[in-house]
């Protein structure tokens, strides 16, 4: 919510949302100089990144082309899924290490963009 306060103020609308750089930019203020990429990244990347306890940011794209943020912040390799934080939820749930897919009752997101090394 604080990030989403530098770009909009705090008269928050449920439709604001913030573009990748900007996300980035705002992390700079906080001390943080996270990279961006307009791609996924390697499943041993993920894994590295959790490891060092730095979680990833990652845009799920949906068929209309539209985007919504999710967090990685853990790994399941025996079910070969990530754990997810997505914002709309009050409780983690998973992507699928293969197809990159966060599939919920009636949306489908597939990941599409990063932004990593929250460091």
């Amino acid at each position: 919510r604080q990030i989403m306060e530098i770009f909009y103020g705090t008269d928050l609308e449920s439709s604001d949302r913030l573009a990748p750089l900007q996300v980035v930019s705002a992390a700079t203020l906080y001390g943080f100089s996270p990279q961006y990429v307009n791609a996924t990244i390697s499943n041993a990347s993920v894994i590295s990144q959790i490891q060092s306890y730095t979680p990833v940011y990652i845009d799920g794209k949906k068929n209309d082309n539209s985007y919504h943020a999710f967090v990685i912040c853990g790994y399941d390799i025996t079910n070969s899924t990530f754990i997810v934080w997505n914002p709309w939820r009050t409780y983690v749930e998973t992507i699928d290490m293969s197809s990159k897919q966060y599939v919920t009752s009636s949306e489908t997101y597939t990941w599409a963009r990063t932004i990593y090394n929250w460091r």
